[in-house]
């Protein structure tokens, strides 16, 4: 956005004003009615005491509804969830209330927004003392003074507010609700100032804290000290960028939830800094492009998150509208909505729409990406939404309790849909259902006799959780190789190292060969979650199984190895937070007495079937002498698509590279990728 369409008035401006109200109110019904809708139905059902969380980003959703008859019981926990209390009293429902009063011009909205606004005033003060009180707490005070929650809070306030201002029930008793209010911003300021920890620094915490703060010192520069808050906020900001930020732009906590939660209030003090003539450091506009740059590489072709860690199915093209408008980025502008997204209208009003207009979009120049060191390796076919995908977690651990125990898992989106998805996180509330959720077993990854590769302690804790050896991600026009390990099975007493390879042979199907290395006999594991009502056709005989979808495309899955059996079990889905659905996973199961253990695995997705048959064989292969080489040495095998007399050699070497002859050709290197093609001269690739 231009300078000069900024606020040169000296007053502090909000992201809206009245003078906006004509135009957002008209785009927002005419562009997107049904989230115009959701606010609406959303804030009128706070106005009757009953509170239920569906936005897009409500960091812990619950589609439940509860209701309060009489007074609201703010510290209230719903089925022993003490998130739902967090939310709350983040009052995510006073920005809805005011949305609601100007896209309805309806006065029972702002006369809630007042009500809700005294009441929670009235219950839940805070003293000075408390607050100091509570350092050694993390200065979580209570339930309802938490930083991040008192964050939130007011600036849920301050986005009602700016619609409510201006109708009659506030301005029938302004002069006492505008003391209120500001009395507020000073307690809130002093308590956000105060509470920043070691642990501020390098969580998501710090940045939702310090965006909240600085909102509360722009919009209220008479307070006495907020200068002061608007420095210290700034100045929290580019230490925790430092801190918490891999070098691949992805946030360290390893979460795409909380990446683009750490994005939005990032993004929100930037953008009111330069309506203010305040332009933050430029170490900030730095982190918002890597931040934005890691968004895109990892998300599917549906243009929504994985739900790698804690993390829900979001649409993340509202991030992207919004970085297009700030840092007017084509790339973004290319992937996100045609026109801006709602909030991007509310954000950037009528000057947003025509720079969104004039602002030409621009694939970017890759497809497939490797974030590291997060250790995310995305291939896919192109950038449209019916191109394919798969993801890899090779990464470590995460350096939070969000992060899950996923390590080698993967994740494919092909033909318009989800295939092999991530489980999802479904509560924070220590139980069952967390115990489920976070270990590998119910990531699409390897086990070694049915345990997780990390030790589980509890809702935020592991025990010798596993280490990422032997990352590696490679990209070419024809083709995409990663691979990685792990230690976890280290621990064993008959220690197991595992290892999952990944060829893609672009646009038709990717070979996944997992590894299992030891001197002992174990039981071996590769698991798949599937998508909900995705109908699997098994085929034991021959080792695969067949989606059956009606309409769209298909995924064709062969086996391939010593003694794999096809077991197929129910598993639970979570896509969002407080919900879960069955699904269906697969678990190729084998039990062998090492050393060399291999399960290879194609996956091809198809619209045909009979065009996507695979067949696969071992072959063999000889190294300098004309002996053949065992499975210690090297592994190779022939895949012969049902049409177009082509065949792909793949040899896999297990000691470096060297020299190898199959197929009657020789080739040098550690992964090798021989296509033979009836009518075509052999092509040949050294993968790795």
């Amino acid at each position: 956005m231009e300078k000069q369409e900024r606020n040169v008035s000296g007053k502090p401006q909000f992201f809206w004003s009245p003078g906006d109200r004509a135009f957002i109110v008209k785009a927002c019904l005419e562009l997107w009615p049904e989230e115009a809708g959701r606010a609406i139905r959303r804030a009128a059902l706070a106005a009757e005491g009953t509170f239920i969380y569906n936005s897009r980003w409500d960091m812990e959703p619950c589609q439940e509804p509860v209701t309060f008859q009489g007074d609201i019981q703010w510290d209230y926990v719903r089925e022993g969830d003490v998130e739902w209390t967090y939310m709350l009293n983040r009052m995510s429902y006073m920005r809805d209330l005011g949305q609601a009063y100007w896209l309805t011009g309806e006065g029972r909205f702002a006369k809630a927004y007042i009500r809700l606004l005294k009441d929670w005033c009235a219950n839940n003060g805070i003293s000075r003392e408390e607050m100091a009180d509570s350092v050694h707490r993390g200065y979580n005070v209570n339930s309802r003074w938490r930083r991040i929650d008192a964050s939130i809070r007011f600036t849920n306030w301050l986005k009602g507010y700016a619609c409510i201002a201006s109708s009659s029930e506030w301005h029938a008793e302004r002069i006492v609700l505008e003391g209120l209010l500001k009395s507020q911003a000073e307690l809130h300021g002093e308590f956000l100032h105060l509470a920043y920890t070691a642990f501020d620094v390098q969580s998501n915490w710090g940045f939702i804290a310090a965006n909240g703060l600085y909102q509360i010192a722009v919009m209220y520069p008479e307070l006495e000290n907020a200068a002061k808050w608007k420095r210290a906020a700034l100045d929290r900001m580019e230490e925790m960028s430092a801190a918490q930020f891999l070098a691949d732009g992805f946030h360290g906590e390893q979460s795409p939830q909380y990446h683009h939660e750490v994005l939005d209030h990032l993004f929100e003090t930037v953008w009111l800094g330069e309506l203010n003539i305040e332009p933050p450091r430029q170490r900030l506009y730095a982190v918002l492009h890597a931040m934005l740059d890691a968004s895109i590489a990892i998300a599917k072709p549906n243009r929504r998150q994985p739900m790698l860690s804690d993390s829900d199915d979001v649409d993340v093209r509202d991030k992207w509208c919004q970085g297009a408008l700030l840092l007017g980025r084509q790339d973004l502008r290319a992937l996100a909505y045609p026109s801006p997204d709602y909030d991007s209208l509310w954000y950037f009003g009528a000057q947003g729409i025509a720079a969104y207009d004039r602002l030409a979009g621009k694939l970017p120049d890759y497809t497939s990406k490797a974030l590291q060191p997060a250790g995310l390796m995305v291939m896919r076919s192109g950038w449209g939404r019916q191109d394919d995908y798969l993801l890899m977690d090779g990464g470590h651990l995460a350096m939070s309790g969000h992060g899950h125990d996923d390590l080698l898992h993967v994740e494919l989106h092909a033909r318009g849909r989800d295939f092999l998805i991530d489980t999802g996180r479904y509560t924070y509330k220590e139980g069952k259902e967390r115990q489920y959720f976070k270990p590998s077993l119910q990531h699409n990854t390897l086990s070694v006799d049915g345990l997780p590769s990390t030790e589980y302690i509890d809702t935020w804790s592991w025990e010798k959780p596993a280490l990422p050896v032997n990352a590696f991600f490679k990209a070419s026009e024809r083709y995409d190789y990663t691979e990685a390990g792990h230690d976890g099975y280290w621990r064993l007493s008959s220690p197991v190292a595992v290892h999952r390879q990944i060829l893609y042979i672009k646009p038709e199907y990717w070979i996944i060969v997992d590894t299992f290395r030891s001197s002992g006999k174990h039981r071996y594991g590769v698991h798949f979650h599937f998508a909900e009502d995705t109908p699997l056709q098994v085929d034991h005989q021959r080792g695969r199984i067949v989606t059956a979808h009606q309409k769209g495309g298909n995924l064709l899955m062969q086996t391939a190895g010593a003694g794999v059996r096809i077991r197929q079990e129910a598993c639970w889905i979570a896509r969002h937070y407080n919900e879960k659905n069955r699904s269906a996973k697969i678990v190729l199961e084998t039990e062998e007495a090492g050393p060399y253990t291999t399960v290879v695995t194609l996956l091809r997705p198809f619209d045909r079937l009979e065009e996507a048959e695979l067949t696969i064989a071992p072959i063999d292969i000889r190294g300098k002498s004309e002996q053949v080489l065992n499975e210690a040495q090297a592994i190779g095998f022939e895949i012969r698509s049902g049409s177009g007399g082509i065949s792909d050699y793949v040899i896999i070497s297990r000691q470096g590279p060297q020299s190898y002859r199959f197929a009657e050709v020789q080739l040098t290197g550690e992964v090798l990728w021989l296509r033979r093609q009836l009518g075509h001269a052999d092509q040949s690739f050294i993968v790795k």
